[in-house]
């Protein structure tokens, strides 16, 4: 079955804790979670988090179920089956042919938005509920790892260094805005118009300032190019939030628009051949 609907399981573990108080919260969720989708959660554990399992259980001993009743609520008003049907459909129309992936909706601590993690040999979808205040933009950020999930599949999208994340960033924004034209261009990026907007407006002095670490493979380097994060503990990021992403889909483009390639010729091009073909911009 292509959708699995893990937040049932979830909630119905918070309805143990409390049933029965006294029984301590990992044993309710490895009995009524874990245990039902082992292959999955554990999958998602080790690769979106990696930490001991002793921290995974210390999380669910924190866990109030008060904290969850938006949620809940929310879950309850959207077919989420219907919604990644939509979704797929769509995607379909883009890619070339190819079999349906395997999408997780599941509940877990701090998870991203949505992302693509092997289980076994398969890489599959998962989406994590709880980073949710509504699902107005669910659907993009499903055909954005549609894309990734295609890529890694076929071994395209094993990115390592700063250059390489941006093409595969890029290439899902591009893939979604075909999947989801009525959508407009920021809701794709996830920014606001107004940033949007000022990324255009600096994007050579953005491209001057990322040229230099393309080639770096230090996450610190990669997320604070990606996302804006903190540098160091009292220094903030000179890079806006999510201009990666911006120069990402505009290195992607350019190439698809140099090139006159097929958008699913584009899909499959290695990401180094991307950034060969670049154009270096210089104030």
């Amino acid at each position: 079955m292509p959708t699995h609907l893990l937040a049932p399981d979830f909630f119905e573990f918070l309805d143990q804790l409390v049933l029965e108080p006294a029984v301590d919260p990992w044993e309710h969720y490895r009995r009524g979670y874990l245990d039902r989708h082992p292959d999955f959660l554990r999958a998602w554990w080790a690769q979106c988090f990696g930490r001991p399992e002793e921290e995974w259980a210390d999380r669910v001993r924190g866990v109030r179920p008060e904290h969850y009743v938006l949620l809940r609520e929310l879950v309850t008003q959207v077919d989420l089956e219907k919604m990644w049907d939509d979704t797929w459909a769509a995607c379909r129309k883009v890619l070339p042919d190819s079999p349906e992936p395997e999408v997780y909706f599941m509940v877990g601590f701090f998870s991203p938005d949505a992302f693509v993690i092997k289980v076994g040999e398969d890489w599959r979808i998962g989406v994590g509920l709880e980073r949710f205040w509504d699902f107005s933009r669910l659907s993009v950020l499903l055909a954005h790892e549609c894309c990734h999930w295609f890529r890694r599949r076929r071994g395209l999208g094993g990115a390592t260094t700063l250059g390489e994340r941006l093409v595969e960033e890029g290439m899902a924004v591009g893939f979604s805005r075909r999947a989801r034209p009525e959508r407009p261009l920021p809701q794709h990026l996830l920014m606001p118009t107004s940033q949007f907007n000022t990324l255009q407006r600096y994007e050579t002095e953005l491209c001057e300032q990322i040229e230099p670490d393309l080639s770096s493979a230090d996450p610190e380097v990669i997320q604070r190019a990606l996302y804006g994060l903190p540098r160091r503990r009292a220094q903030r990021s000179s890079v806006s939030s999510r201009a990666g992403v911006y120069l990402g889909w505009r290195l992607v483009e350019e190439f698809a628009a140099r090139s006159q390639r097929q958008w699913a010729e584009v899909l499959a091009t290695p990401a180094a051949e991307i950034l060969a073909a670049r154009r270096v911009r210089r104030g």
